[in-house]
């Protein structure tokens, strides 16, 4: 696992990768004040060896540059500059809670994706219906403060993972540009979010949808509905015993789901 960077539409991303000269590759994309490093146990798996993997920090995050704004638009068009820039091809792009919100929003740009694994990412609708998507839970709007507390950093923990891991995430939140939350929220004020069930509904690509069992964050209710309704054509999964984090969790679960997956 090699640790590497790039100059992405003027600044530094940060990304790791493995197997860089397998045929079929996998591009793992991390939440909001989380870096790379949550793919960890993908990126060293024996399971996906036979995979390219490539795991990158949004710009604020892990080993990315800290910008004086931040954006959705932004982010998306890091994204698709990426792919193009590393030549990216046949690859499945796996996001995680809002990396999986930026990738279905990068998806029209993402020429040569050939699939995507959503993890924990309940697809959005427009007028923007995050209170509907998600729990009432209170470490919902900490996601979009600038500047957390120590207790706020451990509600925020502790309601994407278990103990176990929680020290994990919140060295993670202390890693992520403050600055990046609240920009966040004034990009999504500003209406830059496309309609995610239209963008993935307009596409003829493979999508799953994972998501913890245990996850607090998630309103199942709407995925319900999604599933019988909306998105059809897609496959709904749930890991037992699972949080918000699954891929940290229970990463042979997920690993195993992914070689299965993109053979």
């Amino acid at each position: 696992m090699k640790k590497k960077s790039c100059i992405i539409n003027g600044h530094r991303i940060g990304y790791l990768e493995v197997n860089p000269i397998a045929e079929k590759t996998i591009l793992f994309i991390h939440g909001n004040s989380l870096s790379k490093a949550i793919f960890t146990k993908q990126l060293e798996s024996q399971q996906l060896r036979a995979f390219r993997m490539l795991a990158l920090d949004l710009p604020g995050h892990g080993d990315s540059q800290w910008l004086e704004t931040y954006s959705v638009h932004q982010i998306v068009d890091d994204l698709a500059t990426f792919c193009n820039q590393l030549k990216l091809k046949n690859y499945t792009v796996v996001g995680h809670s809002f990396g999986g919100h930026m990738a279905i929003q990068a998806l029209p740009k993402l020429k040569k994706c050939i699939g995507m694994i959503l993890i924990g990412t309940p697809p959005l609708q427009l007028p923007l219906n995050i209170e509907e998507a998600f729990m009432p839970h209170p470490a919902i709007p900490l996601l979009f403060k600038k500047v957390l507390s120590e207790s706020e950093m451990d509600l925020f923990a502790t309601s994407l993972t278990n103990k176990e891991h929680k020290d994990f995430v919140i060295e993670q939140l202390k890693n992520t540009d403050p600055n990046f939350r609240e920009s966040l929220l004034q990009s999504i004020q500003e209406s830059q979010m496309q309609d995610e069930l239209e963008v993935l509904n307009d596409n003829n690509l493979p999508i799953a949808l994972l998501f913890g069992e245990e996850d607090v964050l998630v309103n199942f209710e709407y995925l319900k509905k999604l599933e019988k309704n909306d998105l059809t054509k897609f496959t709904f999964q749930k890991v037992e015993g699972a949080m918000h984090l699954p891929q940290v969790e229970f990463s042979k679960r997920l690993n195993l789901l992914l070689k299965n997956t993109y053979r």
